[in-house]
Parts: C-alpha cells; sequence; structure tokens
C-alpha cells in the first residue's frame, strides 16, 4: 500500500507545491516489510506566453530492506522546460 500528500499555493504568478509519498510492501519471504518515502518541492514559473520552468528539489529514503539492512537513499534536482501549444 501506499500514500502520497500533495499541498500547493500560489504566490503571485509562481506555483509551489510541495509533497510526500510513502510505500509499503509486503512479502512471505521475508520477515520485513519493505518502505520507502519520498520528498519534494518544485516552483512553477511563468516565463513568457504559455512557456513555464518548473524547478525541482527532491530526496528519497529507500529505509530498510527486506532483511533489515539499510537501503540508501538519493537527493535529486531537476528542471523542467515547457511550452503549450
Amino acid at each position: 500500500y501506499g500514500a502520497l500528500l500533495v499541498l500547493g499555493t500560489n504566490i503571485g504568478t509562481i506555483g509551489l507545491q510541495a509533497g510526500v509519498g510513502y510505500v509499503r510492501s509486503e512479502n512471505d519471504t521475508f520477515d520485513e516489510d519493505d518502505e520507502a518515502m519520498a520528498y519534494y518541492l518544485q516552483a512553477r514559473i511563468p516565463v513568457i506566453g504559455s512557456a513555464t520552468i518548473t524547478p525541482e528539489i527532491g530526496y528519497y529514503d529507500f529505509k530498510d530492506d527486506q532483511n533489515g539492512d539499510d537501503a540508501g537513499d538519493d537527493f535529486y534536482v531537476g528542471l523542467q522546460w515547457r511550452v503549450d501549444f
């Protein structure tokens, strides 16, 4: 099962959005469930007309694997360019 929570607002013409997600899976072969969480923050910035750029930062926490070992984490930064016709 999993869950996702997203909150957003506009400050002037900039749209801000933040979210957190959680997922958990079971496997009868292992003693431990597999879990992961993700967090992100993005800002939709209008450039001109229908063109926008959306920078995003995020963090994945893979928590422990099914054996109870730390599965690590990951940080990312991205940028989307978009033009609607």
